[in-house]
């Protein structure tokens, strides 16, 4: 069954979020904070490695700590420094948001601490603007608490014969080059990508095509039927829970149902 809704609805309201991928991870990251906001609960928002400055929250800049639950806007962005460069914002280290996630977030005897209002959405890799993300050995940076990871790609290229230009880091993508992103590409794809890393099983996985306020580009129903898609389950390794989504990451319109 096809479900609509917001982005957060579409993580079934998970309380630490990774994106990963290419093609909208922060406007996702944005929209999800807005979202959250919105509800009345406090967001979170940091990134991994490294992002354009977002002020549309309160910032707090801290290597090592994350920011305090005092809030005005109930909306915070917390990064390490500024790339001199770029000026881009660096995100704390992985080791340092793990350690904040396990201070608010643990569970002790199957439930969740008095700080659990606090949502935390978590930018996990970088991709030069790029369409299609493929990863080095270091990369994702996913926090070992993330309930839900979110792999973003850019769902207008469905239909299109993929070219270097369009990857991020197409040296781990050779294999892909050249061929028509449909659902057989979108299988081999996710069976290479941390989605199906044993190190990331224990974590619900949603795989997002973002459409890009495109229209509806890709039949999500026709999609999850296709024998590709439904060959997954078959996976020697594969999460506990994935979901694929198509929608309009922007504006937070999303359509989406259960693979398992």
């Amino acid at each position: 069954m096809i479900r609509r809704g917001s982005l957060w609805e579409m993580t079934g309201h998970a309380r630490v979020i990774t994106l990963i991928g290419a093609g909208g991870k922060t406007t996702s990251l944005q929209r999800l904070g807005h979202e959250i906001q919105t509800s009345g609960q406090e967001a979170v928002l940091t990134t991994t490695t490294k992002v354009w400055p977002f002020l549309e929250a309160d910032v707090w800049r801290s290597p090592d700590l994350p920011p305090p639950r005092v809030n005005s806007t109930g909306l915070w962005f917390w990064y390490a420094q500024e790339e001199t460069e770029s000026g881009k914002w660096l995100g704390p280290e992985i080791g340092i948001i793990d350690q904040a996630l396990s201070d608010f977030l643990l569970y002790e005897g199957g439930s969740r601490d008095k700080n659990s209002s606090r949502v935390w959405v978590i930018e996990g890799d970088g991709a030069k603007e790029k369409s299609l993300k493929f990863w080095a050995g270091h990369e994702p940076q996913i926090p070992s608490r993330t309930e839900c990871a979110i792999l973003v790609m850019d769902g207008s290229l469905w239909g299109k014969r993929l070219s270097a230009a369009e990857m991020h880091r197409p040296e781990y993508g050779r294999a892909f080059q050249g061929r028509v992103f449909a659902a057989e590409f979108i299988r081999e794809y996710l069976l290479t990508s941390p989605a199906f890393s044993p190190g990331y099983a224990h974590m619900s996985w949603v795989i997002v095509l973002n459409e890009k306020g495109l229209g509806e580009l890709v039949g999500l129903g026709d999609l999850i039927e296709n024998e590709n898609i439904t060959g997954l389950y078959q996976a020697h390794q594969r999460p506990g829970h994935l979901r694929l989504a198509a929608g309009d990451c922007r504006s937070g319109e999303m359509r989406w149902a259960e693979l398992w």
